[in-house]
This record gives C-alpha cells, sequence and structure tokens, in this order.
C-alpha cells in the first residue's frame, strides 16, 4: 500500500475527527437519541463515550505493539487469510453502509429546507463529488483542511448557542434521570456506534507522525465531540421541549431558525448553512477516503485513490434507492446502530485476545 506524502499531526487529526463525529448533531443521530433518552438523552453521549473507550484502549494496545501496521493489517497477521479478509471486509461494508445513510441523510436535510425546487438527485451527486473532490487530493489534504475551517465552525456553533439562550428553558430537562437509569445506561451501549470512528480510523494509523499522535488526538476529540453532542441534545430539549423534541427530524436547522441577531440577520440559518456545507464537506471526504482504504486494505491493492470515485458512484446509486428515505432511514439506522456497537466493542478485544494468546503461546 502507497503511503501519503505527509503525516498529519495531532491538531489535524483532532480536527478530522471532530468534523467526522460531531456533525452529527446536525443529522438525523439526535432524533434517535432523543427517542431512547428522552429529555435525559443528553446523558447518552457520555455512557456511549464511556462505552467505546474500552475497546479503543485495547486498539491502542494492538497499534503499539504491531507498529506501522493498521487494523486490517492486524486483522491479516491474527487470523490469517480468510478470517482477515472477513474482517476487513465487514468494516469496509460497515463504512460504505453508513456513508449511504448519512449523505443520503443530508440530502433530505437540505432539499426540502433550502433547496425546495432543485432534484435530490442532482443535490446528491453534488455533494458526493464535492467529498469526492477533497477526498482525492489525500489524507493529508482532508487534515489540514479540517484544520483550517474547525475555529471558524467553533466560533459559529458557540455563537448560536448564544443567540439562541434567551429560548432555552431548563425545566425540560427534568426529570434528571428521563427514562430510568437503566434503560438510559442500555441505551447509551446499544448507540456506542455514534463513535464508531475511532475503531475505522485505526486503518489510517500509518498516516499519523506517531502512536502519541494518534492515541493523544483520538483521546482529546473523544472528550470535545462527546461535550459537543451532550451539550447539543441538551440544547435541543430545552428549546423544543420534551416529548416535541423528538419528533423534529432535524433539530440543528431547526435552532438555527430561532436565532435571530438583531433585525439585520432575521434569517442566520442561510449563514449557519454555509458553514454546515463546509463541515460536510470534509465530513464525507473523510468516510469516502475510510471507505476507500478499508477496500483497499482488504483486498491488498496497491493503490487507494482510484477507489473513491467508483465508491462514491455506488453510494449515488444505492442512496437514491429508497424512495420515502426520511421514514426508510430513521428504521434503519436504528437497527444498524445496534448492530454495529456490537461489532465495535467486542472486535479490538477480540482481536487483542488472539494477539495475548499467540504470543503466550510462541513464549
Amino acid at each position: 500500500m502507497k503511503k501519503l506524502d505527509g503525516k498529519l499531526g495531532t491538531r489535524e487529526f483532532v480536527a478530522l475527527l471532530l468534523l467526522t463525529i460531531s456533525l452529527k448533531v446536525t443529522d438525523s443521530t439526535p432524533t434517535i437519541l432523543l427517542g431512547k433518552g428522552e429529555n435525559a438523552s443528553w446523558m447518552l453521549p457520555i455512557i456511549s463515550a464511556s462505552t467505546i473507550l474500552i475497546p479503543f484502549l485495547f486498539l491502542l494496545s494492538l497499534l503499539k505493539k504491531y507498529k506501522d501496521k493498521n487494523i486490517v493489517e492486524i486483522g491479516y497477521s491474527l487470523t490469517g487469510n480468510i478470517f482477515g479478509f472477513i474482517i476487513g471486509m465487514t468494516l469496509f461494508l460497515m463504512m460504505f453502509v453508513g456513508t449511504i445513510a448519512n449523505s443520503r441523510s443530508y440530502v433530505e436535510i437540505i432539499s426540502p429546507m433550502f433547496f425546495t425546487t432543485t432534484p435530490v438527485p442532482f443535490l446528491y451527486i453534488l455533494l458526493l463529488f464535492v467529498g469526492y473532490f477533497v477526498a482525492n487530493r489525500g489524507f493529508e489534504t482532508i487534515g489540514r483542511t479540517a484544520w483550517l475551517i474547525v475555529p471558524y465552525i467553533s466560533v459559529a456553533l458557540a455563537l448560536l448557542v448564544i443567540f439562541v439562550w434567551t429560548d432555552l428553558d431548563p425545566i425540560f430537562l427534568f426529570p434528571i434521570a428521563g427514562p430510568g437509569l437503566k434503560e438510559l445506561v442500555l441505551s447509551g451501549v446499544k448507540n456506542t456506534t455514534i463513535f464508531g470512528e475511532l475503531i475505522l480510523i485505526g486503518v489510517i494509523y500509518p498516516f499519523l507522525r506517531s502512536y502519541k499522535t494518534f492515541k493523544n488526538g483520538a483521546l482529546l476529540s473523544l472528550i470535545l465531540t462527546t461535550i459537543t453532542l451532550s451539550l447539543f441534545l441538551a440544547i435541543y430539549v430545552m428549546a423544543f421541549s420534551f416529548p416535541p423534541a423528538k419528533f423534529i427530524a432535524f433539530p440543528f436547522q431547526n435552532l438555527t431558525r430561532m436565532a435571530q441577531v438583531g433585525e439585520a440577520l432575521e434569517h442566520s440559518e442561510s449563514i449557519y448553512l454555509g458553514f454546515w456545507v463546509m463541515a460536510s464537506t470534509i465530513h464525507f471526504a473523510v468516510y469516502l477516503y475510510l471507505a476507500a482504504a478499508l477496500f483497499a486494505y482488504t483486498l491488498k491493492l496497491k493503490e487507494l485513490e482510484p477507489l473513491i470515485l467508483p465508491i462514491a458512484g455506488l453510494c449515488f446509486f444505492v442512496g437514491m434507492i429508497p424512495e420515502n428515505y426520511v421514514e426508510t432511514v430513521f428504521k434503519f439506522r436504528e437497527g444498524y446502530f445496534n448492530i454495529y456497537s456490537l461489532i465495535f466493542f467486542f472486535l479490538p478485544i477480540l482481536l487483542w485476545s488472539i494477539s495475548r494468546w499467540k504470543g503466550r503461546n510462541s513464549g
């Protein structure tokens, strides 16, 4: 496998993960979590992050031991060609399906809310093409671009919170435990997949400057994304009350419509659309690149960039199949959240256990 021209440092890696994971506050993910955690849904990211931390620590141990190998190569090394292929292809399909679900979801956001007369296929092609354009420039370019725009996105989100602050009612956060502590913990564990990129990102481990870069960047990103997700879930509940909040398909876009900055900027959602599009471009560039990398390493190909365009094309054709996409995606995402969470949790632990067992036998 051909390595990149340059390697990412901690700040680029953190910025990249922030745009990959934190952007989920703007899609259908909050609606799914609000349906599970009710007015205490803000606790779910904290529980999910605590859960994903366990397999991530096992992944760190593997990456440190096998040095320049990524998660797919480690799978091949520990389990052989057949099971290594199954592991790699499973991770690829998870990434591929996630890319399809997310990309079509984002199109369904901008189509009815901002571009009502523009055909959905055109918007879908445009979104994937821009993501492909950035991804095709290489992972280093994605990381550096993410680092350039993250400060602007962060300021925009902070201002949004300030602009809607007077419309928030903390009373809607009570009862504090929502549906009950047991239900909260179970829902948080089942939705661990919202942080699944921390496991999948192990495929580009050789593209980072060092093990320390990967470890520190990923852990810092986990903390920051957890804070972001929890904060905005709490804001959605305080802004829209509960249960009405769980019936809003895309709460972030409705929140931007609430924000008014004097008479001159009564339609601030248009400004936030621009920031959201920039962040979405990096988001899907990462998704497309990770899907291509997982596929290339699984098939042991020498190049991964030529795979990005075909994968983007397949995403478009498969993503256009559902007619009533909003209803389909919520049922589908809820199902694959549970399945993916199991895989993300047990795969690193399984590989670590095999490595430990082989180490003892060889000793």
